[in-house]
């Protein structure tokens, strides 16, 4: 295995245990107190490596992909000095940031376990799914959303009378009520319909059997799946590449090298990744070679 893919299944690592780390913190929240006792109480080790990693993902480059963990950094810095707590917009905006983010493992989009599994048929299925959606799906929502919002606006305010709590406010006919219900169905049923009648209309025929498996579903998806696929390539074969959390230290030695103005510090950078990450690749190198090792046993 190559260094390129040792650097990407160790980078896709630290992905799966940031996401572990976050996914743990929204299904064992900290209990909100009534008194607080100190102002970084609630601040633990979970909580310092999930603020580690959402800055590190975002300083390897900003892009529309890293919008999940802005959203992680937004939610835990908005509470500074405490924490997202259940019932907050805050953790609301994590929840929904762990939402897209696991869709988001689905899309072109590396580290992915799809550039590391048969990336020729599975990058393009990803890329045909996120044009999709892009040129289809969007503007469909995009065209019934204010109807979409006007409605529920209108189903809402005529269930107010139900909400919890004292209302000054006459309940609303029923009559009225299964209207508005309806209509919201209706735009949504529309919603759908619109979106599936634009992608089988759209669909081109598929090209001959003998063509590569990256134009599986057409010329121009396999042309973007490959630009994709070089694009990590030239990411991963950088000489030093450091993985979240790890590349914030080589990012603030590259800042104080630029701050001195003074030294060099390609060959500090190099000595650094052999004592940070080197580690790393040796033992991902190791478990990889016995993993193939074990199923060359099996399959004998």
């Amino acid at each position: 295995m190559s260094s390129r893919s040792i650097s990407h299944l160790i980078d896709l690592a630290s992905r799966f245990v940031y996401l572990g780390f976050a996914v743990n913190y929204v299904l064992y929240p900290p209990t909100k107190p009534h008194i607080s006792i100190s102002r970084f109480e609630h601040i633990t080790f979970r909580e310092c490596f999930i603020y580690l990693f959402s800055i590190s993902f975002i300083i390897q480059g900003l892009s529309y992909s890293k919008f999940p963990f802005i959203m992680v950094l937004f939610a835990f810095g908005s509470c500074l000095p405490s924490v997202p707590f259940p019932n907050n917009l805050s953790f609301d905006v994590l929840l929904w940031a762990i939402f897209i983010y696991i869709l988001q493992l689905h899309f072109p989009f590396f580290p992915s376990p799809f550039f590391a599994l048969l990336p020729e048929r599975n990058i393009p299925l990803g890329v045909l799914i996120h044009d999709r959606i892009a040129q289809i799906v969007y503007p469909a929502f995009m065209f019934f959303f204010p109807a979409l919002l006007f409605s529920f606006f209108l189903l809402s305010y005529s269930l107010s009378d139900l909400a919890p709590g004292p209302s000054t406010l006459a309940p609303a006919a029923m009559q009225t009520r299964f209207t508005f219900f309806t209509l919201v169905v209706a735009i949504l049923a529309l919603m759908i319909f619109t979106s599936f009648a634009l992608v089988t209309s759209s669909f081109s025929p598929p090209p001959p059997p003998s063509s590569s498996p990256w134009d599986r579903y057409s010329p121009r998806i396999g042309q973007i799946a490959r630009r994709k696929f070089y694009r990590a390539l030239l990411f991963y074969s950088k000489p030093y590449t450091y993985p979240p959390p790890l590349n914030v230290a080589c990012s603030l030695l590259r800042v104080l090298g630029k701050f001195t103005g003074r030294w060099d510090t390609s060959l500090v950078e190099k000595y650094l990744w052999r004592i940070l990450v080197g580690p790393l690749v040796v033992l991902a190198t190791f478990f990889i070679s016995a993993g193939d090792k074990m199923l060359l046993l099996l399959f004998q």
